[in-house]
């Protein structure tokens, strides 16, 4: 998928989001139970992960957080699986909606988290060279 094409996806994807199926408590339930589970496995596996790698608590704090940030990948799948029939629209609402929300919130909590860490000179300077190369 080329960066030109994502937004066009991305818009086809929202538009067959039917946010009346939430009004279902059913559905309801099901988008809350699997917004708490994706947020879960998604922080605790990075978490461990992190932990198994020897890092500090405050740098798999951070990662399991950035972890969350991956919805683009969902959505597409959800496409693809509301496009094969695989998905009816109500699953594919909660999917979308999972991935949305667990985008939106990863920043806040993200910076949240690297505020606490600390930075070497070796780092900042890696920074600087790289940030440069986009102004």
């Amino acid at each position: 998928m080329s960066w030109q094409r994502s937004p066009r996806i991305l818009a086809a994807a929202g538009l067959q989001v039917d946010l009346t199926t939430l009004a279902r408590p059913g559905v309801l339930i099901a988008a809350v139970i699997t917004l708490a589970v994706a947020v879960v496995a998604k922080f605790a596996g990075g978490y461990l992960g992190v932990r198994l790698g020897r890092l500090d608590h405050t740098e798999s704090l951070a990662i399991g957080a950035g972890l969350n940030a991956r919805g683009v990948v969902e959505i597409v799948l959800a496409s693809v699986g509301l496009r094969l029939g695989v998905l009816n629209t109500a699953s594919y609402t909660v999917i979308v909606l999972v991935a949305v929300v667990t985008s939106v919130m990863a920043p806040p909590i993200l910076r949240r988290t690297t505020e606490r860490i600390s930075t070497t000179k070796a780092e900042i300077e890696r920074e600087r060279e790289f940030t440069a190369q986009f102004v």
